[in-house]
Order: C-alpha cells, then sequence, then structure tokens
C-alpha cells in the first residue's frame, strides 16, 4: 500500500520506514526502488538516510521531498532536529503522514536499545493534546515479536542480554497505533490452520526447509572444523555468525589465509562504505563467504545463501532465529550449524529447548579435522600477528603525529625499537609458512614468545661481563 500511494500522491512524505541497522535501511529502499515501474524517477519517490555517509547529500535528496523515506532512527533524529529534513519534520508535526512503518519492530521497541527512537516518538509518534487526532496507519514487522520467554530483558547476574517479554514490546506498540483502530497481529509464517489451536509457547514457526544441526567441538577446533565445513563441498553463500568484532577480525583474516575465496567481514566498527562494499562483494558471488557479528542477523535478504555457522552461538534464542533465517528464505533449502563448545552448552541447550525440536548431530570426518587443524591453528597466528603489528604500526604513526604537535624531536629508532617487533616477526612467520618444507615439520609460535627469544639471542651475542679476579689473601 505505500507504494501505491506514493505513486498517487507527490505531494511530500508519505510513508517513513525506520529500521534498526543501516543495511536493512538499505535494502529495504532498494526493494522500493526494485518495485517502482521503470518509467518513474527513483530517487525522487524513495529516499534512505543513514549514517556513516554525508550529510549534505541526503539533506539534498530530502529536499526533493520524496515520498517514501527509509531511515534508521539516529540520522533520522539527527538530521530532523538540525532542520535538514523539514519535509519529514513537516509531515510528522502537520499529520500528512500516511504510514508509518517499522521494521525489526522488537529490536527498535526494545527498553533502552535505541535512545533516538525514544525521542522520536515521544515528540512526533504519539498523541499530545495540542495535536489533531488525524493519524497514520503504523506496521510493525518483526520474525520474532510474538517469542521469547516472560523473564527479563537482561540478566542482572551475568550482565547479558536474554530474550524479551512479547507482552512488553506488544504494549510498547500501543501508543504508536490509531485511536480509531484497534492492534491487531496478523501472523504471516507457514503453519497450517489446524495447529492455531496449540500452546502459546509454540510461537516460533521455522521454514520447514531449513535443517537445524550442530557439531560438538572442544574452543581451540573451532576454527578447524568451521574450515571443514566450509571445504564439504557446500553450494551457495555461506553467513559466519560469531559474538564478538574481534572474533570476526580474526576469524576472517584466518579464512583468507587459508585460501577461502572472498571472505568480506561485516561488523559495526566499520566504516559505512566498508560494510557496503562487503556486502556487495558478498552479494556479487555464488561462493563467497561473509564473516559477521549480529548486525547481518535482522532482514537482510542476500539471495543463495545454503549456509549459516554459528561459530558462537547466539547469546538468546531470538537471536538464534534472526541468524538462522538467512537461509532457507521464500521455499529454498538451508542448512544452519552450530559449532557447541563448552562454554556454550548452556545457551545451545536452552535454544534448543525453546524451540522444541533436536539438534541433529553434525558428523566429520576426524580426520578432514585433523589435516585442517594444523592449517588452522597457523593461520589463526598469523591473523593475530598481523592484528598486533597493524597495532603497533597505529602507535607508532600516533607517536609522529604527537610529536609533530607538541614540536617535539622524536627519536626514531626508539619507535621502531618499541613497536616494530610484531612486524618483524609477522614477516619471519609469513616467510617461514611460504618455505616448502615436505620432510619436516614446522612449529610456529606467537610474537610475544618471539621477542623473548630474540632479546635472549642479543643478551647471549652482546659482551660478556669481566669476572673479577679474586685476590689471594696474604698470610
Amino acid at each position: 500500500p505505500a507504494l501505491h500511494d506514493a505513486l498517487a500522491n507527490s505531494d511530500g512524505v508519505r510513508s517513513l520506514i525506520l529500521a534498526p541497522t543501516r543495511e536493512l535501511a538499505r535494502q529495504i529502499a532498494q526493494h522500493c526502488v526494485n518495485a517502482l515501474p521503470r518509467s518513474v524517477e527513483a530517487k525522487r519517490l524513495v529516499c534512505c538516510i543513514v549514517g556513516g555517509l554525508a550529510e549534505q547529500k541526503q539533506e539534498r535528496q530530502l529536499a526533493l521531498a520524496p515520498s517514501i523515506v527509509v531511515a534508521t532512527p539516529g540520522r533520522a533524529r539527527e538530521l530532523i532536529e538540525d532542520g535538514k529534513a523539514s519535509t519529514v519534520a513537516k509531515a510528522l508535526e502537520e499529520r500528512t503522514l500516511r504510514f508509518l512503518i517499522l521494521d525489526e519492530a522488537d529490536r527498535l521497541l526494545a527498553p533502552g536499545a535505541f535512545a533516538d527512537f525514544t525521542l522520536l516518538t515521544k515528540r512526533y509518534l504519539v498523541d499530545h493534546a495540542e495535536r489533531p487526532r488525524k493519524r497514520w496507519q503504523t506496521l510493525v514487522f518483526s520474525a520474532t515479536l510474538a517469542c521469547g520467554s516472560t523473564g527479563p530483558t537482561r540478566d542482572k547476574k551475568r550482565k547479558r542480554q536474554t530474550d524479551a517479554d512479547p507482552r512488553a514490546l506488544l504494549k510498547a506498540v500501543e501508543p504508536l497505533r490509531s485511536p480509531t483502530r484497534k492492534l491487531e497481529v496478523v501472523d504471516l509464517t507457514s503453519r497450517k490452520e489446524e495447529d492455531a489451536d496449540e500452546e502459546e509457547e509454540e510461537n516460533v514457526a521455522l521454514p520447514s526447509t531449513l535443517t537445524l544441526e550442530a557439531v560438538r567441538v572442544v574452543d581451540a577446533a573451532k576454527l578447524a572444523t568451521c574450515y571443514a565445513l566450509l571445504r564439504g563441498g557446500s553450494k551457495g553463500k555461506t553467513v559466519v555468525f560469531t559474538n564478538a568484532i574481534s572474533s570476526v577480525k580474526t576469524v576472517a583474516s584466518a579464512l583468507q589465509k587459508l585460501q577461502i575465496p572472498r571472505v568480506p567481514p561485516l561488523h559495526a566498527a566499520l566504516q559505512q562504505r566498508q560494510r557496503l562494499r562487503a556486502l556487495d562483494a558478498f552479494e556479487k558471488h555464488d561462493d563467497a563467504v561473509l564473516v559477521a557479528t549480529d548486525v547481518a542477523a535482522r532482514g537482510l535478504d542476500v539471495a543463495g545463501v545454503s549456509l549459516v555457522i554459528h561459530y558462537d552461538v547466539a547469546p538468546t534464542m531470538k537471536l538464534f532465529v534472526h541468524r538462522a533465517g538467512r537461509t532457507a528464505r521464500a521455499g529454498r533449502d538451508g542448512r544452519s550449524v552450530s559449532l557447541v563448545g563448552p562454554r556454550d552448552a548452556a545457551r545451545h541447550e536452552s535454544i534448543e529447548a525453546a524451540l522444541g525440536a533436536p539438534f541433529a548431530d553434525r558428523k566429520i570426518d576426524a580426520r578432514v579435522v585433523a589435516e585442517a587443524a594444523d592449517r588452522a591453528r597457523l593461520a589463526k597466528k598469523l591473523a593475530d600477528a598481523e592484528r598486533h603489528a597493524a597495532r603497533d604500526r597505529a602507535g607508532r604513526d600516533w607517536a609522529r603525529r604527537a610529536a609533530d604537535a607538541a614540536d617535539l624531536v622524536l627519536d626514531d629508532d626508539a619507535v621502531v625499537e618499541a613497536g616494530g617487533s610484531s612486524q618483524r616477526d609477522l614477516d619471519a612467520m609469513l616467510e617461514e609458512a611460504g618455505a616448502s618444507r615436505p620432510q619436516g615439520r614446522m612449529a610456529v609460535v606467537n610474537a610475544d614468545t618471539l621477542r623473548m627469544l630474540a632479546e635472549e639471542k642479543a643478551r647471549d651475542a652482546g659482551p660478556r661481563p669481566r669476572e673479577k679476579k679474586r685476590r689471594k689473601k696474604k698470610a
């Protein structure tokens, strides 16, 4: 209906679509453009405003008064408060907006998750006494809006995220609805009508074409197991999910060194242009592997994803559903494989119990994992050494800039001696890794150990202190 309304009315902003992540907002805008007739000038009807890109360009796009504006809450609030999104502010204040659409609403409405969205809600999206009662239609979408536990949103003892109460989320939606309309929940899952009278707890409807599997591993063998899965002949794209940015960097770099082609990393610390390049590279190649945090878990619809690997088990059942939902889309087959280490066992069991279906045990040939273990171990050490070297280079650059700003003369030899050891260690390791040693086994140690050995070697090579001659005591 938003597209039909946009084609029929070109008198300002008619639809505002809010999404929690930049990638999802960009994807929604692209879907809107693709659905428009070719004869329509897309940039006059659809505008996407997200953080990380130039405000000036987005301000010019908004000045054209597009009918559909897709935005993230932070950039939308920023532009509205700075007066750079007057067309959107006018539509909200004068109530000429026709549709307010919230994608991944459970994420947007979670308490304390999006302060910018809360401010927008208080100022524009709820009724006040001085405002007319004319309202827009509010549509909210989420794959997990009606599932979750009835516990708190955060475990105070373990200080980790837990599943939110669905009743609290529906209560948060209540102020956004029109006073003349009742709140309606429409289930778009593929459950059959005869299953509608089942127990309330069974609210999660995963695609029937999705196969859930688990591999029990020790933490040290996760990378080798992931490598073996990727080399197992699976056709199509693969998404590897981790719980931390540092893990994304390590796993992506290690897989690249293991000659897995096209392994773009994706996480929130990347600049927006880097994130867009990573997604473009993932979409263009049929055999690409995307290593990502949960920034890629919600809403992203990339065709051809046949395998999802949970390198780290998701903290909550909701996140697991969103991660696994990147595959088996639109009736296609897909597999979700969880690498369950000792620290992941409790989370995996709670997810398995919440879904009400046991995971199939994925069998991997032990010989394949053993053969991959040595290469994976070396690749991980090389990746860690590269990261340390990059940190050293950044430290040296900062020291030089600080010295220049303070008009000081910096001893370059001291800087290189203090920060360059990791780079030298990395060069030595790369040289060893590239050498052909068909008969012997190669032992690789980390950068700290190499630095310690180099210091010991320098001490041994230096001049030895002269021993004092003992004087004979005279009788």
